[in-house]
């Protein structure tokens, strides 16, 4: 889709912020802060833009983030050790 597109040195940094606030707010798993809860309550009012269009900034700040060389990324802060530590002990089906 977008592999060897170029765009806009605007839309690149546009991209980049909305990504960066992205990944301060969304938690995976929680609802309140989930992708559209984040457009709408933080996003929206700085950024005028449809949900469509975050979520197509997410994807080429990804991919800029993977084409430049930079230092290995910072692991996601929060609670998602303890969360799989928690899954991997879980069966649902042996109840």
């Amino acid at each position: 889709m977008a592999k060897d597109r170029r765009y806009r040195k605007t839309t690149m940094e546009k991209a980049a912020r909305v990504r960066a606030i992205v990944e301060r707010y969304h938690e995976r798993g929680n609802h309140r802060r989930s992708y559209p809860m984040i457009h709408r309550t933080y996003v929206y009012p700085v950024y005028p833009m449809s949900l469509r269009t975050m979520m197509h900034y997410l994807m080429i700040a990804r991919g800029e983030a993977d084409t430049s060389p930079e230092v290995e990324a910072e692991p996601a802060r929060g609670l998602y050790p303890l969360f799989d530590a928690w899954d991997a002990e879980r069966h649902p089906w042996d109840t």
